[in-house]
């Protein structure tokens, strides 16, 4: 049933008459793989978004940067063949090119596990000045190329993927500017660029299924808590290790000329209140009871009536920072 799930309510009756809501199909597959311990993020599942798309015939398309060779190279790779770094010449023509929808339809499960992939080993989904959030948020390539039932499985992909990585944050591991935190923090902002509807992923989270999630519940709450230098979690920045607190507003995409939309800003608003922050703090102890972060977590909770003020200023100064973007701050 998708009814401890806010979003799958929300969003049924948005789709067509008798078409499965993607919600829906990504709580169906998730409830597949933890009863027959199957993963999430798999190459069929990348591929069904686009039907198993065959490699374009042809390429017409023209490479942004005059790669035309290496472009169609990569086009006649079968998919998993095909290296990270290639994705640079693809990441840049999403926003700089005329797409071709059977070459788009052909690379999207590539780019989607490379997403995965580096979102799983704690690094920002770009390679050199590339950069997959921002060639899909200039272009607009999801509205454009996927009809409605596409896009929600790319988003329902986005979220299950974001979960694999939140199941594994333990420890409140802190080692400067190599925190493993700070990786699925900034994910989570560039989610919030390319994603028409946050709780999507942001509700599934906060339902804490696992105690990864519950550790980054804390970890994310103890951003809007503590005053640079004061974070129990997270160490002090320095000159010679970086780190400090997490800057909960900053993204892994290259993204800055604009903010997030806005719905997903009054979405944010809504989360952050302080009765929602209580309350997930609060269940995030819950489910750490008798794990090894609950020491710390429970240290955490207790800090949190001392610094409600603290923490609905921060909310309102994160909201405002994300409704804008980067270059209007």
């Amino acid at each position: 049933s998708a009814a401890p799930y806010p979003f799958a309510r929300r969003h049924a009756a948005l789709l067509p008459a008798g078409e499965e809501s993607p919600s829906a199909y990504a709580l169906r597959f998730m409830a597949n793989a933890r009863d027959e311990q199957l993963p999430r993020i798999t190459w069929d599942r990348a591929r069904e978004i686009t039907g198993y798309a065959a490699p374009p015939r042809s390429v017409v398309q023209q490479q942004a940067d005059g790669f035309q060779a290496e472009l169609r190279a990569m086009a006649c790779k079968p998919q998993e063949a095909i290296a990270p770094d290639e994705l640079w010449y693809y990441h840049h023509d999403l926003w700089r090119s005329e797409l071709q929808p059977d070459l788009f339809a052909y690379l999207l499960p590539v780019c989607l596990m490379d997403w995965h992939a580096t979102l799983m080993a704690n690094r920002p989904c770009s390679h050199g000045d590339s950069e997959l959030h921002l060639g899909l948020w200039r272009s607009q390539a999801l509205e454009r190329l996927l009809d409605e039932r596409q896009r929600g499985l790319v988003f329902a992909f986005f979220r299950d993927g974001f979960l694999d990585r939140i199941d594994q944050e333990r420890g409140f591991r802190y080692v400067g500017s190599g925190t493993p935190a700070y990786a699925w923090m900034g994910r989570l902002c560039s989610l919030g660029y390319v994603m028409p509807d946050i709780s999507l992923v942001w509700d599934v989270w906060w339902a804490l299924e696992s105690p990864g999630a519950a550790v980054a519940v804390i970890q994310w709450c103890s951003g809007l808590m503590y005053r640079e230098g004061e974070n129990p979690l997270f160490g002090p920045w320095t000159h010679a290790g970086g780190g400090g607190g997490p800057c909960l507003w900053a993204s892994d995409s290259h993204i800055c000329e604009a903010g997030w939309p806005a719905d997903n800003v009054a979405f944010l608003r809504e989360a952050v209140g302080l009765f929602r922050i209580r309350d997930g703090l609060e269940r995030a102890l819950l489910k750490l009871r008798g794990e090894p972060e609950e020491a710390r977590a429970r240290a955490v909770v207790a800090d949190f009536p001392k610094r409600a003020g603290l923490v609905a200023e921060r909310a309102n100064e994160l909201a405002r920072i994300l409704a804008v973007g980067d270059s209007a701050r």
